[in-house]
C-alpha cells in the first residue's frame, strides 16, 4: 500500500506551510511534520470517518487542519485529495 498526494493537496500543504512560516517558522515545521506523519499513517488498513460522497477525512491532531483522502479498495492505496482549515466549510466542498 502507498500514499500519494494530489496536486491540489500538495499545493495546499505548501500554502499552509508558507502562511504559518511567515509568522512562526518553528510552528510551520511542526505542523508540516504532523501533516506528513498523519498522511504516512494512511498507508495501512485504517479508514477514518467518511463524508456522504465517500471521501475519508481525519483531523490533524493539534492543528486546525483536516486531511481529506480517498482509498482505492482494490489496492488499499490512499490518495490525499486536499487539506482544509477546520474553520472553513470543508464538509460541503469535499
Amino acid at each position: 500500500m502507498a500514499v500519494e498526494w494530489s496536486k491540489q493537496a500538495a499545493d495546499e500543504r505548501e500554502r499552509l506551510f508558507r502562511e504559518l512560516d511567515a509568522k512562526n517558522p518553528q510552528a510551520a515545521d511542526r505542523q508540516d511534520d504532523a501533516i506528513g506523519t498523519l498522511a504516512g499513517s494512511l498507508d495501512g488498513v485504517a479508514s477514518y470517518q467518511r463524508l456522504p460522497d465517500g471521501t475519508h477525512f481525519v483531523p490533524v491532531k493539534g492543528y486546525p487542519v483536516v486531511l481529506l483522502y480517498d482509498r482505492d479498495p482494490a489496492t488499499g492505496n490512499a490518495t490525499v485529495l486536499d487539506l482544509a482549515p477546520t474553520r472553513s466549510d470543508w464538509k460541503s466542498t469535499a
